[in-house]
C-alpha cells in the first residue's frame, strides 16, 4: 500500500511542477486512486464485530443527517463552514463519533461538496475546508497512512482547482 501512496504522491508532485493543463482523465485517475486507497484503509479499520459496526453505522446516520441538514438550510460557504465546525470538533472529543465521520461519511462529503455550488472558487473553499478538517480529525483517530492520503488529497484539490479559481 505504501508504494501506491508513494506513486500517488509522485503523480501529485508532477502535477504541481507542471503549469500545463493536465487532462481530465489524468485528474480523475489520480483522484480515483486516492479514494481507492482511503477505502482500503477504512475497510481494514472498520469494526469486525457486528454490534460495534451497527453502533458505528447508527452514529454515521446521525452524522449524515446533521450534515444533510446543513446543505438543506444554508447556501453560502461561510454558513456551511460555521455549521460544520462543531461536527468536526465533536469528532475530536467523541472518538466513536469521529470514527463514524471519517470511516463512513468523509469521502461521501468530499464527493458531494467538490462541485456543490457550481462555482469553482466556492467549491474549492468548501472542499479545502472539509479536507483540512478531516486531516485534523484523522491526526487524532486514524492511521498515519490515512492522514497522509488526506494530505495528498488536499494537495490534489489545490492543483485541480488552481486553473478554475
Amino acid at each position: 500500500m505504501h508504494n501506491t501512496i508513494s506513486a500517488i504522491e509522485h503523480d501529485i508532485e508532477q502535477l504541481e511542477s507542471t503549469n500545463s493543463n493536465i487532462s481530465d482523465e489524468a485528474l480523475q485517475d489520480i483522484e480515483r486512486r486516492i479514494v481507492d486507497q482511503k477505502t482500503k484503509i477504512r475497510e481494514s479499520l472498520s469494526p469486525s464485530k457486528s454490534r460495534e459496526a451497527e453502533r458505528l453505522n447508527e452514529i454515521a446516520g446521525k452524522v449524515n443527517s446533521n450534515i444533510s441538514s446543513a446543505f438543506d438550510r444554508f447556501d453560502s460557504v461561510k454558513q456551511l463552514k460555521d455549521y460544520l465546525e462543531p461536527i468536526f470538533q465533536r469528532g475530536k472529543i467523541d472518538t466513536t463519533y469521529g470514527r463514524a465521520l471519517v470511516l463512513i461519511e468523509e469521502t461521501k462529503l468530499i464527493e458531494y461538496v467538490k462541485d456543490y455550488f457550481n462555482k469553482p472558487e466556492d467549491d474549492y473553499e468548501l472542499c479545502h475546508y472539509i479536507v483540512s478538517k478531516a486531516i485534523e480529525l484523522s491526526d487524532k483517530i486514524m492511521t498515519d497512512q490515512y492522514t497522509a492520503l488526506l494530505k495528498l488529497e488536499l494537495r490534489f484539490f489545490e492543483q485541480k482547482f488552481a486553473g478554475l479559481k
